[in-house]
C-alpha cells in the first residue's frame, strides 16, 4: 500500500469517526468507483463527501491540497458527484469542510491561522452540514 493511499485511508477514517461523534450516520460506497468517499445522513438529507488530506506546506501557516481525480491525468469533480470536500490537514489534525460550489480550482491553499482567508470559515465547520 502506498503512503498516499495510507494517508487517504487515515483521513477517511478520521472524518468518519468525527462525524459519528457528532451524531451523523456515515455510509460508505460498495466500491471505489464513486467520486465520493463517504455519505453523511444528516437526518434531513444525504451528503456526498470527498475526503482529501495534505501534509504539503506552502509556508509555515499555509497548506496546499489537490482537489482532483486521477493520478496520471487529473480531472476536476463535477457538481453532481460531490456535495462537500473534507480536507484533512495532518499537521494540525483538523478538517476544512468546504462546499463543492466554493472550490474553483484543482489546487487549493488553506491557511488555518489566517482569519481573513477565504476558506477559514470552513475550518471544523460541521454545523453547516445540518443546514
Amino acid at each position: 500500500m502506498s503512503s498516499t493511499t495510507r494517508s487517504g485511508d487515515i483521513a477517511e477514517m478520521s472524518f468518519a469517526l468525527r462525524a459519528k461523534q457528532k451524531k451523523f450516520a456515515v455510509l460508505t460506497p460498495f466500491s471505489n468507483s464513486s467520486a465520493y468517499d463517504l455519505v453523511l445522513d444528516t437526518g434531513k438529507r444525504l451528503l456526498k463527501i470527498q475526503v482529501k488530506s495534505t501534509i504539503q506546506e506552502k509556508s509555515k501557516t499555509s497548506f496546499k491540497v489537490n482537489i482532483s481525480r486521477g493520478f496520471k491525468k487529473q480531472y476536476s469533480y463535477k457538481e453532481n458527484e460531490v456535495d462537500y470536500f473534507a480536507i484533512y490537514i495532518v499537521k494540525i489534525d483538523k478538517f476544512f469542510i468546504i462546499p463543492f460550489s466554493e472550490i474553483t480550482k484543482i489546487s487549493v491553499y488553506l491557511s488555518p491561522e489566517n482569519e481573513n482567508h477565504k476558506y477559514t470559515k470552513y475550518l471544523e465547520n460541521w454545523e453547516q452540514l445540518n443546514e
